[in-house]
């Protein structure tokens, strides 16, 4: 981490947040390495660790702030989280399907680890937005009706084309991470 944030001294606050995303040690120690997309019919989802922590420690926080960097309340001075459960389950559906970029061609998720290099996309794992929720009617199964694109803090990402490319993927989360970078939070702590 250090290493990482000693070579990005010119960047800008979203270069930075690439910065902490894609290398293989975050991605490791904070589960958005291997992280798969949803599979209904076997109760998988993806794993939240990482979309909890870019939210809560590495951006913006767990309460909302005036541009001067008071805490916002509510009527009854009660603090306004900034995201809830759904912020987070939503989130980690953005950091699925990134693996090590290895020198060996493969076709799985499964690839050796490099931990010189940032994590590569691998598209048929990121969750393209079609197989997230259960068909009311048929348990089990994916809904048809489901949301084709996510939504974080109200904005809605660009749906994602089929078949999903790497580069589509990987255009998705960096999207999502521009939607981080551009929260009121954030906007309001650079005034400060």
């Amino acid at each position: 981490a250090y290493d990482m944030l000693a070579h990005t001294d010119d960047g800008s606050y979203l270069d930075l947040l690439g910065d902490s995303t894609f290398p293989y040690c975050m991605g490791f120690y904070l589960s958005s390495y291997r992280n798969r997309k949803a599979d209904v019919a076997t109760g998988l989802w993806p794993d939240e660790n990482y979309s909890r922590e870019i939210m809560q420690l590495f951006s913006i926080g767990l309460y909302e702030l005036h541009n001067d960097g008071r805490l916002k309340t509510t009527e009854n001075g009660e603090l306004i989280p900034t995201y809830d459960n759904d912020g987070i389950t939503e989130m980690a559906r953005l950091f699925t399907g990134l693996r090590s970029n290895h020198n060996t061609r493969t076709n799985t998720l499964y690839t050796g680890r490099n931990f010189g290099k940032p994590m590569q996309v691998f598209a048929s794992e990121h969750d393209n937005n079609l197989n997230y929720e259960e068909d009311p009617e048929d348990p089990g199964k994916p809904n048809a009706a489901s949301p084709k694109t996510k939504v974080l803090f109200g904005q809605t990402l660009d749906p994602l084309p089929t078949p999903l490319t790497d580069a589509a993927a990987l255009a998705e989360i960096n999207n999502g991470l521009d939607v981080i970078a551009n929260h009121d939070n954030e906007i309001g702590r650079a005034h400060v």
